[in-house]
């Protein structure tokens, strides 16, 4: 396992102690950027090196420098085969080729043909459902045999009828057409049914509050998610987190959703046959 750390330090006003921290710590960091601009960022990665990143952490505390900080933990090939459950990272097959991720025009059912009831809060789109088929700008199959566009799932035709086969549990599919055309796509839209009860207390969730109705949601995804033992009993192949992501603040944006989780005969097979983007991180399970 490999743990990378991120931190922005945001808009430093005194840079002689920033650069002196870089400077001290300098032999730790993977990688450093500044991205020009107001305000001004400064982007530091540090790989493993656990003490040195608190002792660098306190002093940019201590010097009252304000920053942001996420980590994200990467394993090997030999570790995830061993995952019981692990959550599924898909590649934005929108964003690969149509070279950039949707923006609020392409959500809009004028633009690709997907329509969606009105939700049950403008601001959070809680209770916003899918009423046709999902219409994608893709005609021909790329590389990717399971992907987001338009941030829904699909999964290319000859896979789901291999998922059939498999017997994977906790999913359903729905047919795919073609946004210009109305005509056949080589994808279908994969619907997660099962919804999983609530995270221990021990994921460390930090929330962000919708301004209007005010239901809570996931700002980020933990690096480290964990279910009581007692519930492993309601996992099935595919599930879904109850905790939910929300597009807050775009109306036309799809409902909050939670994160695909699945089981290890799921992620044996996508590592077996090579799924393009694909990744993976574990579940754990606490008493």
């Amino acid at each position: 396992m490999k743990v990378k750390h991120s931190i922005t330090i945001m808009s430093p006003a005194n840079t002689d102690i920033v650069e002196r921290l870089i400077c001290k710590y300098y032999s730790v960091i993977r990688s450093l950027s500044v991205l020009a601009g107001r305000p001004r960022k400064i982007f530091v990665e540090i790989i493993n090196h656990e003490q040195e990143l608190e002792n660098f952490l306190s002093e940019l505390d201590e010097e009252g420098i304000s920053y942001d900080f996420w980590q994200e933990s990467t394993y090997r090939k030999e570790e995830i085969t061993k995952f019981e459950y692990g959550y599924l990272v898909l590649p934005d097959i929108h964003a690969i080729i149509c070279g950039s991720y949707p923006t609020t025009d392409d959500l809009n059912p004028e633009v690709y043909g997907t329509k969606y009831s009105d939700s049950l809060c403008i601001e959070c789109n809680r209770g916003k459902k899918q009423l046709n088929l999902l219409h994608i700008p893709i005609r021909t199959a790329s590389k990717f045999e399971i992907g987001t566009i338009l941030r829904k799932i699909i999964i290319k035709s000859e896979e789901m009828k291999t998922f059939q086969r498999k017997g994977f549990t906790g999913l359903s599919f729905a047919k795919c057409v073609d946004s210009k055309t109305e005509g056949e796509v080589p994808y279908e839209q994969l619907i997660i049914d099962n919804i999983l009860p609530p995270m221990s207390d021990r994921t460390e969730i930090e929330w962000v509050k919708c301004s209007h109705c005010g239901n809570t949601y996931w700002k980020t995804i933990p690096d480290k998610l964990v279910f009581s033992n007692d519930d492993k009993s309601e996992f099935m192949d595919f599930n879904v987190s109850f905790e939910n992501f929300s597009y807050l603040g775009n109306p036309i944006a799809p409902a909050p959703a939670g994160i695909l989780i699945v089981s290890n005969r799921v992620i044996n097979y996508m590592l077996e046959n090579n799924f393009s983007g694909v990744k993976f991180k574990p579940i754990f399970f606490i008493e």
